[in-house]
C-alpha cells in the first residue's frame, strides 16, 4: 500500500502538509525507541513510496523529513517548552517569596527595635545592638536561603538531566541575588557562597549520587554570580560620588579568588562527602582556569575604582559635591548629638521636679 498515491494530484502547500502527516504517521512506531537499523529501514520505505507516487521534488522531500522529525522529537520539544514555562514560573516565585522574606524579616527588626527602643528593660542597650546587627538578620535570611537552594537541589537530582550545568545556573542565580541585595563584602560574599556550596555537598550526601557534579556545579555557580556581582559594581562605581565608599570596595576586592580558594579548602578539610576530593581538586588545580576570568574582573573593577577616586580628588565641581555632602552630614550629626543631650537634661529636670 502506497499512502503517497492519493495526494499525487495536489500541489503547494496543501500537497507538502499531506506528505509531511503521511511520514509523521509511518514514522511514529519508532518514536518512542532509537534503533537506528529500524529508523534507515523506515526512511528507505518512505522513499521508495515517495518514488513511487512521482513525488521525489525538493519540496517534498523537506515537508517528508520535517514530518519524520516531528515524529521522532515532536514530543519531547512539547516537553522543553513546557520545562522552560515551569522553569520561568519557578523562577518568579521565588523572586516573589525572596521580597517577601526580605521585606518580613526588615519589618520585624524594626518593630523591634522600636519596641526594645521605648522599653525598661535592663538588657536594652545589649538588645538593641543584637537587633541591630546585620549579622542578626544574615543569619536568618542563610538559612532561608540554605532550605530553598536545597529543595531546588533535589528537584534537579529527582530530574537527573544535566546536574552540573543545572546546579551551576541555579546556585549563580541565586548567590547573585542574594549579594546583589546586601552589602558589599568580602566577608558577606564568602559566607553565602559557603551556605551556598555546603547546601551542594548536604544534598549530595543526602540523596548519595551525582556528588562531584552538585559541588563542581556549586562552585562554578557561585563563581558566576560573584562575577556578576563585580560586574554590577564596576558599572555602577561610573557615577560614585563617594570617596570612602570606593576605598572601602578596593579593599573587599583584593585578592577575592584567593579568599575563595582558602574557603574551598576549608570546606574541603571539614567535610567526610565522597566529594571532598573533588573540592580539593578544584582547589588545587583547577581554581586557576575556573577564577581566572574572577580575578582579571576584579582587577580591573579594582582599578576602575582608584581612578574614579582620582576623579573625586581632582574635579573641584566633584570634590565640592562631595565635601558638602560630609559637611551637611556632620551637621546633622552635631545636631542630633545637641538634641539628644537636650532631652537627656529636660528628663533631668523633671525628674527633680517630681
Amino acid at each position: 500500500m502506497n499512502e503517497f498515491k492519493d495526494i499525487a494530484g495536489l500541489t503547494g502547500t496543501k500537497r507538502d502538509t499531506q506528505i509531511k502527516a503521511i511520514v509523521n504517521s509511518l514514522a511514529s512506531q519508532i518514536s518512542q525507541t532509537l534503533d537506528k537499523e529500524r529508523l534507515k529501514s523506515t526512511i528507505d520505505e518512505i522513499i521508495i513510496k515517495l518514488t513511487e507516487a512521482k513525488l521525489t521534488d525538493m519540496s517534498a522531500l523537506k515537508a517528508a523529513m520535517e514530518g519524520l522529525n516531528e515524529a521522532l522529537v515532536g514530543k519531547s520539544e512539547q516537553e522543553i517548552l513546557a520545562l522552560i514555562d515551569e522553569k520561568d514560573r519557578i523562577e518568579r516565585e521565588i523572586e516573589a517569596k525572596a521580597v517577601m522574606i526580605k521585606e518580613r524579616i526588615d519589618a520585624s527588626f524594626e518593630c523591634a527595635i522600636q519596641s526594645v527602643s521605648q522599653s525598661e528593660l535592663s538588657i536594652k542597650d545589649e538588645a538593641l545592638n543584637a537587633l541591630k546587627s546585620e549579622a542578626a538578620k544574615e543569619t536568618r535570611i542563610t538559612k532561608i536561603v540554605k532550605e530553598a537552594a536545597q529543595t531546588a537541589l533535589l528537584g534537579i537530582v529527582e530530574k537527573a538531566e544535566d546536574v552540573a550545568a543545572n546546579t551551576q545556573a541555579l546556585i549563580g542565580s541565586m548567590s547573585y541575588k542574594i549579594l546583589s541585595e546586601g552589602e558589599f563584602s568580602k566577608d558577606r560574599i564568602l559566607h553565602v557562597c559557603r551556605a551556598l556550596i555546603e547546601t551542594a555537598l548536604d544534598v549530595a550526601e543526602a540523596s548519595g549520587i551525582y556528588a562531584d557534579r552538585l559541588v563542581s556545579g556549586a562552585i562554578l555557580g557561585t563563581r558566576d554570580g560573584v562575577y556578576r556581582l563585580i560586574k554590577k559594581l564596576k558599572s555602577e562605581s561610573i557615577f560614585a560620588p563617594d570617596e570612602l565608599r570606593l576605598g572601602e570596595q578596593i579593599n573587599e576586592l583584593k585578592s577575592i579568588d584567593e579568599s575563595f580558594a582558602s574557603m574551598l579548602k576549608d570546606i574541603a578539610q571539614s567535610t567526610t562527602s565522597e566529594a571532598k576530593a573533588q573540592i580539593e581538586h578544584i582547589a588545587q588545580n583547577d581554581l586557576v582556569n575556573h577564577f581566572a576570568k574572577l580575578r582579571h574582573l576584579s582587577e580591573t573593577a579594582s582599578d576602575q575604582l582608584r581612578r574614579r577616586i582620582e576623579e573625586i580628588r581632582t574635579n573641584p565641581r566633584v570634590s565640592e559635591l562631595v565635601k558638602a555632602s560630609h559637611e551637611t552630614i556632620g551637621e546633622l550629626s552635631r545636631k542630633a548629638e545637641k538634641l539628644k543631650q537636650a532631652a537627656i537634661s529636660l528628663k533631668e529636670r523633671i525628674i527633680k521636679s517630681e
